[in-house]
């Protein structure tokens, strides 16, 4: 979809969030959970909602399956996950999936990218005899890593053990993060324990810590990497030590 020709949809999916997220409660859904998904133009919309100016009312993930964006946009902070599917065949939109996927990566995003040997364009339910007829169960288990295929924590709905603490001014970080102090050391207890609580695409600049730090993962999906190391996944229940003096 061409985003000149496309505004009215784009248009009209950036509102459809807006009306999923103000009727949230009376629908009983969480309105910091919406996932986009489309597919071709559908996709595409998808993907100019999830770039577009206005943060508050991009959706929290987003699924453009064969979708493709003419032109590619600028690619701002605060971009959500994105899964996206493909066939390597696609003639139609392929080149521009490709495209925006670079684009995402050259931002610095993580996006999911499944594609598939064969299928064309305009797969979707219709089975082939491919792989990628079996597209949908890949994206069940995105949805899974992103804990999205089971109810809210208790962390998530406000039950968490733990306070969630202030918002941080500090200028250390990009989005918002949340720190709750729980032990600050002394002569006595020295280790200083806090709580984090992430919003949604916020991370840490690079930094060390001189003593070491310890991270237990208790909640939720992320990312953490050391300077010169991959990216790692981390999940509830993982358990991080970073050595002292080690960028991070």
């Amino acid at each position: 979809m061409i985003a000149e020709d496309g505004k009215y949809g784009i248009a009209d999916g950036i509102q459809s969030i807006k009306v999923v997220r103000a009727h949230a409660a009376e629908w009983g859904i969480s309105p910091d959970r919406v996932v986009f998904m489309g597919f071709s133009a559908g996709g595409s919309i998808a993907e100019f909602a999830s770039v577009q100016s206005d943060v508050s009312a991009r959706p929290n993930y987003a699924a453009p399956i064969y979708g493709a964006p003419f032109p590619v946009p600028p690619i701002p902070k605060g971009v959500p996950p994105f899964f996206m599917e493909m066939a390597q065949d696609d003639t139609l939109a392929g080149p521009q999936i490709v495209a925006f996927y670079d684009a995402l990566k050259a931002a610095r995003y993580q996006p999911e990218f499944h594609i598939y040997s064969s299928g064309g364009h305009g797969w979707g339910m219709r089975k082939q005899g491919e792989s990628s007829d079996h597209w949908i169960d890949d994206f069940y288990y995105w949805l899974e890593a992103q804990g999205l295929t089971r109810p809210r924590s208790q962390a998530q709905t406000g039950d968490a053990i733990f306070p969630k603490g202030e918002l941080s001014t500090t200028k250390n970080h990009t989005g918002d993060i949340w720190l709750s102090e729980l032990n600050v050391g002394d002569s006595t207890f020295d280790p200083s324990i806090a709580v984090a609580t992430y919003g949604h695409g916020a991370k840490l600049d690079w930094h060390v810590h001189p003593g070491g730090q310890v991270l237990l993962i208790t909640e939720g999906t992320g990312y953490y990497q050391e300077r010169g190391k991959p990216v790692r996944i981390v999940h509830k229940g993982d358990v991080i030590k970073c050595a002292p003096g080690v960028e991070h």
